[in-house]
């Protein structure tokens, strides 16, 4: 790591006798346009990225910890299924499906039409955004999980007792008594987003 950021301040590679101590590279590197037109896109997708990982996330876990659905060992099994994927086979499936010209979801709705129309293009933000999700929303799930088992269920049926919904239960009594948890998960993914450069 030393000899990187120490080369990042030379004209030249390391064993250059030419070479000289400048910060060239980082003046044309940060005045050049595109530079933050990446840094933009990063944010973009990155923000995109985080949004849906929590809402699943947040959603997968309370639905198998705190309500009676049914199937919950199905649904525990699909909901970290995506996790044991390399992010390089998740990238490149979801490219076979959601390719703009020829992927399969494309060509079957165009065949099934009778002419050429792209509904999905996992090539734009959103749809780099939505293949984050779904690599890294399982490991926010796995994380989640322990903090919605770990609430008092008895401030539940307190709020259900008061005349609380299930949904008001969740808003106003399990969300705010877990809310320092899951921004602090929120933080970790949202980094471990902006870093997936596989995808």
């Amino acid at each position: 790591v030393a000899m990187f950021v120490l080369g990042s301040f030379r004209s030249e590679p390391w064993g250059d006798s030419a070479a000289f101590w400048t910060l060239r590279g980082y003046i044309e590197a940060y005045s050049d346009w595109y530079t933050w037109k990446l840094v933009g896109n990063t944010l973009l997708i990155g923000g995109l990225a985080w949004a849906g990982i929590m809402a699943v996330s947040v959603l997968f876990a309370w639905l198998v910890t705190r309500t009676d659905v049914p199937f919950k060992p199905v649904i525990e099994a699909l909901a970290i299924a995506p996790y044991f994927l390399p992010a390089v086979v998740s990238g490149v499936s979801w490219s076979i499906l959601g390719n703009p010209r020829n992927g399969l979801i494309n060509t079957w709705v165009s065949g099934l039409i009778g002419t050429d129309v792209t509904v999905v293009n996992i090539y734009s933000h959103v749809g780099i955004a939505f293949v984050l999700m779904t690599y890294i929303a399982p490991m926010a799930y796995i994380l989640l999980v322990p903090l919605f088992r770990a609430v008092d269920s008895g401030l539940e049926e307190a709020a259900h007792m008061s005349g609380a919904g299930t949904w008001q239960a969740l808003r106003r009594v399990t969300l705010p008594v877990l809310m320092s948890g899951i921004m602090g998960i929120g933080l970790l993914l949202g980094i471990k987003a902006l870093e997936t450069f596989e995808v």
